[in-house]
């Protein structure tokens, strides 16, 4: 006999929980045609099913799983028979679930159009989903789903902005007019008649594109609450169908702060729950951004790269590819998109400000793409540092709470004393985190003298010295010596030096200087589990590892670092020596943290460098000396370019993080950017030939449309190393790589073309450079350059595929196809294809697309070399055909059909339904030797297109190009 039959079964199945002491079971009698009479009632059986918890009070509670549960509400089947059994179960104390699905049994569906909470769209959910098909008229579950997942995100505003927020009215009223949606808004009503009638008008263009607003101010003085407040309070009162919103936190890990891609997949999640009829296409963006951002992002590979002097580089098309997509999303979730207004709130952006200035550049011209996708959007800025100069914005400063809004605060939590209220007013100020720890200081002081609240005295309080400037931190320090445990109290205040506490650091480390009389790690223990007590402090981050609070560390380190800087010195040199002997990820960095503290010399820091310790690093950034900051932006860029990190420096650490900023800046295309960096660094001048920027700036000049300028540069670059005899120095071939790709983009005939940059002379000086060196990527790089500009100036490149196709074909009894009587050509290509057989391309520094057009190249005349079939295969141009071209390689083998390649043809038939991921494997699977000739081709022919357009694009660059009016940096160009 079935379980869901049972009694006692079916009365918990109408419970949310029940206790088995008080269960009556509902009545049986019934005849199941299959099953039989109904069973005889077992309590014990329940119990072995049924799930137990036990409560914050001690109790325990019991509830069925929700598939027996549902089973049982089928047996009971008809309202009546719902109702009965819960009136044999009935009791007071009702949690939301019990009272949800009761109103629902009675017929009374909770309204969603009146603001419902979480807890009751949770509730309401569960309730549709155990009585869907038994009670009619239930809810649309999607539209419940939607509304619980927009509360849920809500839920974080809520708890900043809670019953302790006051004040604030004029920074709100000036909020509004910014933001400016209000359906009442007399400003929003003009606006949709400008639409209506006078779309182009100058006005109605400057309020589209308003400069973002920055709310500044200190720690603790409540940005984030008031953010929250404003948004609620906006959200509401807001229409619909004119306001939309996303809030970027930088502080969350899932927000990546050198990608701002992953603030367009941030965007389209919280799209996706304020219109759920276009949830499905947000949702799928966001999925297609992360799945492209979980490849890692190689800047390196891409800032040299022929593409990038286009301002075309594989981050670029990917960033075109989804704000195109986002563009199209948007205006099919709000067809009235003329009089939208999207609000874009980033908070804590100085985690972006106070990093390497690079990211900065980058996610601001983001940002501004962003903006003209979505005229009317509305950015808001929250963080405690400054913007740099160029960029406009209004400001919003958070200063103080008046005094009587900081009398009511201290009234919220409970201070009803009003010569106390006036003291703490006239000594912390307006400050809201220093009142609420005033808050807390008094109810220490109160606890452990067996006094009131409103019996603390002022001077107890406050003592008789006060710094005005530590103020905070004289709070916390006023806290700590307030603690009853005299041994937490000795180690909460000079443990602040650290990062984080275990009872091993404590024993070793802490134990002399803090006087604690340790002498085993037990008794370490012990400390540690009475101090993680105190959680205004710390927070636990695993079973044995605590970490400082960091507003509260923030505050107290400066006073320490102030007061008893040789006792800071001496526990950062203990603990450096403690975590040296430690192997962990974790160990390292907080070891590298601690040297660093001590001013370590940035060579002898990168020695002790590991791979990764950068990310545990990050949070710190603030704290460290200036060229120990140089050091953590430097090794950061490396990481995030997916190279080795150096544990050797190879220059000054500030030269060589303005050399990753300038590469990561090209290649995002933003050259003028970059030569505003090298502007602020070093000066308006022209670096000198050996200096290690030299060819960077040359490169952001040629990107930036200078062309001659930077040709000029290339010129004197090469001489110098050929008249110093160092030809074989790594920044030789960059320049000779930079020489071909504008010589590409110069007229095709030779006649035309300045001294040094015919194929000929370009060979002449590779051969006499690399004729000693190893073959390695650059050179590689390089000879495929060569053997492109060989094919231009022959004609090659521009030849019809069918003539191509003809001169390539395979003679009778003979595996080699032809090859081209050129001299120069031949020797081009066989350099290329040895190059290929002898090379293992990393991900670290590949240029898919150069690889990509090495294969169209050489595979018409080697299709059945081994490394043409390796290359094909090559996991970077997988990455190619997803990012770089689309749906590009569905027309290519479509296109087979016309060549009579049936295996391509087959191919294609079934490409929708393949993961693109895997079409190179397939393509090289079904390839025979001749279709290898076909397909190259067809790839040649696209590239040869790109490359008309690549060359008309750079003889168009040699002119001068208006700078833009953002990011340029003054002078950086001229």
């Amino acid at each position: 006999m079935s379980l869901h039959r049972d009694g006692y079964v079916l009365a918990a199945s109408v419970l949310d929980s029940f206790d088995p002491d008080s269960l009556v079971p509902f009545p049986g009698g019934s005849v199941d045609a299959e099953e039989g009479p109904t069973p005889e009632p077992d309590l014990a059986r329940l119990l072995e099913v049924a799930i137990v918890k036990e409560t914050d009070d001690g109790k325990f509670i019991w509830r069925l799983p929700d598939d027996l549960r549902r089973q049982a509400l089928r047996i009971l089947g008809k309202r009546d028979d719902l109702r009965r059994a819960l009136a044999l179960n009935d009791r007071n104390d009702k949690s939301t679930y019990q009272q949800v699905f009761e109103r629902y049994v009675a017929g009374d569906m909770l309204p969603l159009d009146e603001h419902p909470t979480l807890d009751d769209l949770q509730a309401s959910l569960q309730a549709i989903r155990l009585l869907r098909g038994i009670v009619p008229g239930l809810p649309d579950e999607q539209a419940v789903t939607a509304l619980a997942q927009r509360e849920a995100f809500l839920q974080q505003f809520r708890v900043l902005a809670d019953k302790h927020f006051v004040g604030r009215v004029a920074e709100f009223r000036k909020l509004e007019r910014f933001v400016d949606t209000l359906p009442t808004s007399s400003l929003q009503q003009a606006r949709r008649a400008a639409v209506k009638f006078a779309s182009s008008f100058k006005s109605l263009e400057g309020l589209a594109h308003a400069k973002p607003i920055l709310i500044h101010g200190v720690g603790g003085i409540g940005k984030s609450a008031f953010l929250s407040k404003f948004l609620l309070d906006y959200i509401e009162r807001a229409s619909g169908k004119d306001f939309a919103f996303a809030y970027i936190d930088f502080d969350r890990a899932t927000i990546l702060q050198d990608e701002p891609l992953s603030i367009l997949a941030e965007i389209a999640a919280q799209m996706a729950m304020q219109v759920p009829a276009c949830a499905a296409g947000f949702t799928q963006l966001q999925q297609d951004i992360l799945r492209d951002l979980s490849g890692g992002h190689n800047y390196n590979a891409e800032f040299d790269s022929l593409e990038s002097i286009n301002n075309a580089s594989q981050s670029e098309r990917r960033e075109s590819r989804h704000l195109s997509r986002y563009k199209n999303l948007m205006a099919s979730a709000f067809p009235a998109s003329r009089t939208l207004t999207l609000l874009l709130v980033y908070d804590t952006f100085e985690e972006v400000t106070q990093r390497a200035g690079a990211r900065l550049l980058v996610f601001w011209k983001f940002l501004e793409e962003l903006r003209e996708i979505t005229p009317w959007v509305r950015v808001i800025l929250a963080g405690r540092t400054e913007l740099p100069p160029w960029i406009a914005r209004e400001r919003l400063d958070l200063d103080m709470l008046h005094d009587a809004d900081a009398a009511q605060l201290l009234r919220s939590y409970g201070v009803e004393r009003e010569d106390a209220i006036a003291t703490v007013v006239e000594r912390v100020h307006g400050h809201p985190l220093s009142l609420k720890l005033t808050v807390q200081l008094i109810d220490t002081i109160a606890k452990r003298a067996g006094k009131r609240l409103d019996e603390v005295s002022g001077d107890e309080l406050f003592g008789s010295e006060w710094d005005e400037h530590l103020a905070e931190g004289i709070l916390y320090r006023r806290f700590i010596d307030h603690i009853p445990d005299p041994l937490v109290q000795r180690l909460a205040n000079p443990g602040f030096v650290l990062r984080e506490l275990t009872p091993r650091l404590i024993l070793d480390v802490l134990n002399v200087p803090c006087e604690l009389g340790l002498h085993t790690e037990d008794e370490a223990r012990m400390l540690f589990e009475r101090l993680a007590m105190y959680s205004s402090l710390v927070s636990q981050r695993s079973e044995w590892v605590l970490r400082h609070r960091p507003e509260v560390r923030s505050m107290l380190l400066e006073l320490m670092v102030k007061s008893e800087p040789e006792l800071c010195r001496s526990i950062r040199e203990s603990a450096a020596r403690f975590y040296a002997g430690r192997d962990s990820l974790r160990a390292r960095a907080e070891e590298i943290y601690c040297l660093m503290m001590l001013d370590t010399p940035p060579d002898i820091l990168s020695q002790r460098w590991q791979s990764g310790v950068e990310k545990y690093l990050a949070s710190a950034r603030d704290e460290l000396p200036p060229r120990a900051r140089d050091l953590l932006d430097y090794q950061t860029l490396l990481a995030e370019s997916g190279r080795t990190q150096a544990n050797e420096l190879q220059g000054d650490v500030r030269t060589l993080r303005q050399a990753e900023e300038m590469k990561l800046l090209l290649a995002r295309g933003s050259p003028r950017s970059a030569l505003a960096k090298y502007k602020e660094f070093a000066g308006g001048a022209d670096p000198e030939p050996s200096s290690p920027l030299f060819v960077l700036v040359t490169r952001a000049l040629a990107q930036a449309g200078k062309a001659s300028r930077a040709l000029k540069l290339v010129q004197a670059g090469l001489q110098y190393y050929e008249s110093e005899d160092r030809t074989e120095q790594p920044d030789y071939l960059d320049l000779l790589l930079l020489m071909c790709q504008l010589s590409m983009g110069m007229d095709a005939r030779p006649m035309f073309r300045s001294p040094g940059m015919r194929a000929e002379e370009l060979w002449r000086r590779f051969e006499q450079a690399t004729q000693d060196l190893p073959r390695n990527y650059q050179v590689f790089r390089v000879a495929v350059h060569i053997l492109e500009l060989t094919e231009i100036e022959i004609g090659r490149g521009l030849q019809t595929i069918g003539a191509v196709g003809a001169e390539a074909a395979p003679k009778p009894d003979v595996e080699r196809y032809a090859l081209p009587a050129d001299p120069l050509y031949r020797a081009c290509l066989d350099r290329v294809r040895t190059d290929i057989e002898t090379l293992r391309f990393g991900s670290d520094d590949v240029d898919a697309m150069l690889l990509l057009r090495a294969f169209g190249s050489v595979a018409p005349y080697f299709p059945d070399n081994l490394a043409v079939r390796g290359l094909l295969a090559l996991g970077s141009l997988q990455a190619i055909l997803v990012a770089e071209f689309g749906d590009l390689w569905i027309q290519l083998l479509q296109a087979g059909k016309q060549l009579g390649l049936g295996k391509l043809d087959t191919l294609a038939a079934q490409l929708r339904d393949i993961d693109p991921h895997l079409l190179w494997q397939l393509v090289e699977r079904v390839l025979s030797n001749r279709d290898i000739v076909h397909f190259a081709l067809l790839v040649k022919q696209e590239i040869i297109r790109r490359n008309k357009r690549l060359q008309s694009s750079l003889s168009g660059a040699a002119q001068s190009k208006p700078s833009p009016s953002h990011l340029s940096g003054k002078g950086a160009t001229s």
